[in-house]
């Protein structure tokens, strides 16, 4: 299965994007971007399935 044979390199993906994104919204100023990263982390959450007392805080 794809999915299964590309785990680490969705992960790693997925790791770039919020780590840039979180630079991002770190250097500048503007809450807009904050609002974005924080959609990112989001959905990543979903679908690592980190809800309820799963997710950090």
């Amino acid at each position: 299965m794809w999915l299964i044979e590309n785990i680490g390199t969705i992960f790693t993906i997925a790791s770039s994007v919020v780590g840039t994104a979180a630079v991002i919204a770190a250097v500048t100023p503007t809450p807009k971007d904050d609002e974005w990263v924080a959609r990112v982390r989001k959905l990543l959450d979903l679908l690592a399935f980190n809800i309820g007392s799963a997710r950090n805080r």
